[in-house]
């Protein structure tokens, strides 16, 4: 249960469902959101997808107490404009009005197996304004799973400085939020990484992770998903 003292978060995922395996993702990642983070406060900004999260209805609805629906996509900033910029940036935006203490992004295609508070509260402690982990494939920063300080961004004119609108392909989103958080940027010991070229599978999932695995993103197969579950006790 959320406690008086706890800090005001908001946890915000961004989407474009464009077939069934993302629809599946983000229907997964709605109700592991839920179920960790019972007591914290939803966003989901979707890019006019073709599977419109609004139009989903029982027994496939959405948990999110707020959906925003962007009337355009705008294209993935390494082969189009930054809609990852522009979409992370307006709930920048949200969570600034809305006076929240701490945004917590985890994209809708990353299953994420930690509840956020603690990781929050721990930040608060030691005094970190924007913390994420990195991925090993590439060896920067995994911007699918952020833990930012709202009042430092506004402090910092993020939004602005981050200047969605004005990015051309390739841009890579990664190394531009490490240039504009550097001076307050952690990384986190969370363990889990992109498994663009499908590295990881059912028969060497146990093996390649032998002391614990918190997240995993771009999976084909989505029962790598299922597993990464069961190897952290929850049931959805």
């Amino acid at each position: 249960m959320q406690m008086p003292d706890d800090p005001k978060v908001l946890i915000l995922g961004t989407s474009y469902i464009y077939n069934q395996h993302r629809k599946d993702e983000l229907f997964l990642w709605d109700r592991l959101v839920h179920k960790l983070n019972p007591y914290v406060d939803t966003l989901l900004i979707d890019s006019d997808s073709p599977f419109d999260p609004r139009n989903f209805t029982v027994p496939s609805r959405l948990n999110v107490q707020t959906l925003i629906h962007m009337e355009e996509n705008i294209g993935h900033p390494t082969v189009g404009g930054d809609g990852w910029g522009r979409d992370l940036c307006f709930g920048i935006d949200y969570a600034i009005r809305k006076n929240y203490e701490w945004l917590v992004f985890i994209e809708s295609d990353l299953v994420f197996t930690r509840p956020v508070m603690p990781i929050v509260k721990k930040l608060c402690r030691i005094g970190c304004l924007a913390a994420m982990p990195i991925t090993t494939k590439f060896q920067w920063l995994e911007t699918g799973l952020m833990f930012l300080s709202v009042p430092y961004l506004n402090q910092i004119h993020f939004v602005d400085r981050y200047n969605w609108s004005s990015h051309t392909a390739p841009f890579y989103c990664e190394l531009e939020m490490e240039k504009l958080l550097e001076n307050e940027l952690l990384t986190l010991p969370l363990r889990g990484l992109r498994n663009d070229d499908q590295i990881i599978t059912r028969e060497n999932f146990d093996s390649v992770f032998p002391i614990g695995v918190d997240y995993l993103t771009h999976c084909l197969d989505f029962e790598l998903y299922n597993m990464l579950l069961r190897r952290n006790g929850i049931e959805l």
